[in-house]
């Protein structure tokens, strides 16, 4: 336990509820051992200049935090899924996280790559209540004096495990690696770097799609997202920080893709607080070109939409697929996905109300299908869709906590409706001259 006597703000501070309300939240940094705690600045999560491995406990500093911003994932389909980032602001009016502060106990626990946990409470869910949303390591520390020095905060920027792999980027092989599945690729790459092979730690689905050989001289993140690019399919770390890995069509036959999991919107769906909507013209696809590395160019064209909008060429020639057939895969996908204008929704933001909404909201996960129901002018007129959840950010401060669900439609080939039939041309089409 903190002294409240030489740390008042981390008991007192009015500014800290983050408990207590829709559910209770959680921020811990990774400690080694339990011999460490309290130890000095120097034996940290590095021994004798080798990363000593994984955190065995945990440190609860929720007592300290303002703030705390998440988000991993991506925005649609066949896009790489970006490295999850958080943003978690602290209160060091003491000097508890700068280790100048003075000869205080237990100042040293925090460091450049820690590993970081935010989690949160929901009745029934997880592992004793708690839900981990967010795990990374400290990527950056930064203080920051306001208010003539008297507001200490010090800010953590934090990165997850896939930013480790994007930094090991070791010589290539002398010897090419062989053709093998995606799936194969990712567990090399993983059990290169060390991470352990053990279901808490990683869940790597059956790949399809044979790789072509390789000397593998990029970033090992970058050839395991090239698995995935060839795979057509995803590669990701979940909320607890286990490595995930999908097989191609994850999004058509997996139980949580193929079920609606959860209704967002609506009388009593999870409640909107603000919806991104997206129609435009710069999603169009219908002319697709890709190729496999030293293979020929695969074309998929879709000539009706392109008599309706024009031409729209997407391009892309470095695949690591080792056959064609899986390139003509990845071109018809493109095609399905993006050949026809209509309403998207790129994103929604909810704000749970009560703990049965909140355990909804943290059980949703990447991939799954939700259902949702803009209802819009004073509940005057409504439209409802299906999507599948891409991309999870959580916003949480002392007095709110909102989820922004990236997301991306279900709906493939020409939209329904005559709202939508005749393309640019008719809808440019100028008025008749007798019209008022």
């Amino acid at each position: 336990m903190v002294d409240p006597l030489l740390y008042p703000s981390a008991v007192t501070n009015p500014r800290r509820r983050w408990i207590g309300g829709t559910t209770d939240w959680r921020v811990e940094i990774g400690i080694l051992t339990d011999s460490e705690v309290g130890s000095a600045w120097d034996i940290g999560l590095w021994d004798e200049g080798v990363w000593a491995g994984f955190l065995r406990n945990w440190y609860d500093v929720t007592r300290w935090v303002l703030d705390v911003q998440t988000s991993r994932g991506r925005s649609k389909f066949l896009e790489r899924m970006r490295t999850g980032s958080a943003r978690i602001v602290l209160d060091n009016t003491d000097g508890f996280w700068n280790p100048y502060s003075g000869e205080l106990p237990n100042t040293l626990r925090l460091r450049p790559g820690r590993f970081v946990r935010v989690s949160a409470y929901a009745e029934g869910v997880g592992l004793d209540g708690y839900v981990p949303v967010f795990v990374g390591t400290v990527d950056r520390i930064d203080d920051q004096y306001r208010s003539g020095a008297y507001d200490a905060q010090t800010v953590l920027e934090v990165l997850d495990p896939a930013a480790l792999f994007q930094v090991d980027n070791p010589p290539a092989l002398e010897t090419e690696r062989p053709s093998e599945l995606t799936s194969e690729r990712v567990a090399y790459e993983l059990d290169e770097w060390g991470w352990p092979d053990d279901p808490s730690w990683r869940d790597i689905q059956t790949g399809v799609v044979p790789m072509r050989a390789s000397t593998l001289g990029q970033s090992r993140l970058e050839e395991i997202q090239r698995a995935a690019d060839a795979e057509g399919s995803a590669f990701y770390f979940d909320g607890s920080g286990r490595a995930v890995f999908k097989r191609r069509q994850w999004l058509r036959n997996d139980p949580r893709s193929t079920t609606v999991q959860a209704v967002l919107g609506g009388p009593t769906g999870l409640p909107i607080v603000d919806a991104d909507p997206e129609w435009g013209a710069s999603e169009i696809v219908n002319d697709v070109q890709f190729s496999r590395v030293e293979g020929t160019a695969i074309r998929a064209t879709d000539t009706a939409s392109q008599a309706l909008y024009g031409p729209r060429t997407l391009r892309r020639f470095d695949l690591q697929c080792q056959n064609d057939a899986d390139v003509q895969f990845l071109a018809d996908a493109a095609i399905d996905a993006f050949a026809y204008d209509r309403l998207r929704l790129n994103a929604v933001t909810v704000a749970p109300l009560n703990a049965t909404q909140a355990a909804q909201c943290l059980d949703l996960r990447i991939g799954d299908l939700v259902r949702v129901q803009v209802r819009v002018g004073g509940f005057r007129w409504s439209y409802t869709t299906e999507a599948h959840v891409q991309g999870i950010a959580h916003q949480v401060d002392a007095d709110d906590w909102t989820v922004t669900y990236r997301l991306d439609d279900t709906q493939r080939g020409p939209s329904d409706g005559s709202a939508f039939t005749n393309g640019f041309s008719q809808g440019f089409t100028a008025p008749p001259p007798d019209t008022p």
